[in-house]
């Protein structure tokens, strides 16, 4: 087992270990987090040791700078060694992630998505076996990974997965790594389907189709994101206004054959974002602290805000707002923008179509989960797009360091 293996099998164990629930394991259970830190940190230190500190491109900047923001705004949080700790584990995970990217190409990323959510299913099945859920069943509620978090995982594998299939197809044909490919993506669509999330398989879907449209042409590309855009901007004004409220609930009550459960699902959420809205406004600038949000939102039902017990906001704009204030929103959708933007222009196909697709499912899921709530899949994945530098040839290889920029374009054209 070479070093890259190791460093691939240490990440993706990490951000399962983010994924985890410490709240499943108990209210005062202290495992999750000093694991995390724990393998967080070694992560961090055995990349730099090997690679070096990774250099910043503008995206990787905007993303220091929300987590600089974020460390600051621990001094008005009513739990700063939260705050900080939480603040150490993105930067660490982030370090990590950039440091991959601009010494790896994109089956490394992927590599390490699908190993992060092999550890989480095998942990929380587990757990589950042994525990009072009594196993495996009905939505695949496992202890150690929710459903919207496991369909988040699966959405990401199915992008690199398609991306690297799409990009063997163009080239060699080589049976072997095909048959692993299609291997790969039936077990992901499994485990996407047995989530039952349909924000998951949403915004997979979308990711699939920016992933086969750059891979087309770059003006198909362009075509499918401004769509993206237009239903983002929507989405945008729903939550703002809260105009959708009234329907929504009008159309479920109507609906005697839905549920309990998923009328609280999908009717909660338009009365909880105006509630998650009022809080923000008392700490408009700083936000309440990264990691204290559930703290906060927890405690919703017994103030009579809402009716059903929330755990998070359920928004990633609106977490963003909540925790880490209105420049937190600025700075992360600055990487995002900043990034798709990069990636659009790139020549690199492979690694263009991979981006794009997972900015689109980490974007589309976000609508409705806070997809960047703790430093595991999704973060991963905006850390390592956000660090990626010009590759030197079509094959997706990271240039190696210290190149300059100019002969890594130079070797990409040809």
């Amino acid at each position: 087992m070479n070093d890259s293996t190791i460093h691939r099998l240490l990440l993706g164990l990490t951000i399962a270990v983010a994924a985890v629930d410490p709240e499943r394991l108990g209210s005062s259970s202290w495992a999750q987090p000093l694991v995390l830190g724990v393998l967080a940190g070694l992560s961090a230190y055995l990349t730099t040791a090997r690679w070096g500190r990774p250099s910043l491109p503008s995206a990787s900047l905007w993303l220091t700078a929300w987590l600089f923001w974020a460390a600051i705004g621990a001094a008005r949080s009513d739990f700063p060694g939260t705050t900080l700790f939480t603040v150490g584990c993105f930067a660490a995970i982030g370090i990590s992630a950039t440091a991959l990217a601009q010494h790896d190409g994109v089956e490394g990323a992927v590599s390490v998505l699908g190993f992060g959510a092999a550890f989480s299913v095998v942990l929380a099945g587990l757990v589950s076996l042994v525990g009072e859920d009594g196993g495996l069943g009905g939505r695949l509620d496992l202890l150690f990974l929710e459903p919207n978090q496991l369909a988040r995982a699966a959405g990401l594998v199915m992008v690199g997965v398609c991306a690297l299939g799409l990009h063997e197809l163009l080239g060699d044909r080589r049976p072997d790594r095909l048959a692993i490919l299609i291997a790969a993506s039936v077990v992901t669509a499994g485990a996407l389907v047995l989530t039952e999330s349909r924000t998951g398989v949403a915004a997979t879907a979308v990711g699939l189709l920016v992933v086969v449209s750059a891979q087309l042409s770059r003006r198909l590309s362009l075509a499918t994101i401004g769509a993206v855009g237009a239903l983002l901007a929507v989405a945008a004004v729903v939550v703002l206004t809260g105009s959708a409220g009234d329907s929504i609930n009008q159309s479920l009550s109507r609906s005697a054959s839905q549920p309990t459960n998923e009328l609280s699902t999908l009717n909660g959420r338009t009365v909880l974002w105006p509630e998650i809205v009022e809080v923000a406004r008392e700490q408009p600038v700083t936000g309440i602290g990264l990691g204290v949000d559930r703290t906060v939102v927890s405690q919703f039902r017994a103030e009579g805000r809402v009716a059903w017990k929330p755990e998070h906001a359920h928004s990633l704009p609106l977490h963003l707002w909540l925790t880490t204030g209105f420049f937190g929103v600025i700075a992360v959708f600055g990487a995002i923008a900043t990034a798709a933007i990069q990636w659009w222009r790139r020549p690199s196909a492979l690694a263009r179509t991979f981006a794009l697709g997972a900015l689109a499912v980490i974007v589309i899921d976000g609508i409705v989960e806070p997809t960047l709530r703790v430093p595991t899949f999704a973060w991963f994945v905006l850390a390592w797009i956000a660090g990626w530098e010009a590759p030197v040839a079509v094959g997706d290889t990271a240039a190696p360091q210290g190149e300059s920029a100019r002969v890594r374009t130079a070797a990409t054209a040809r």
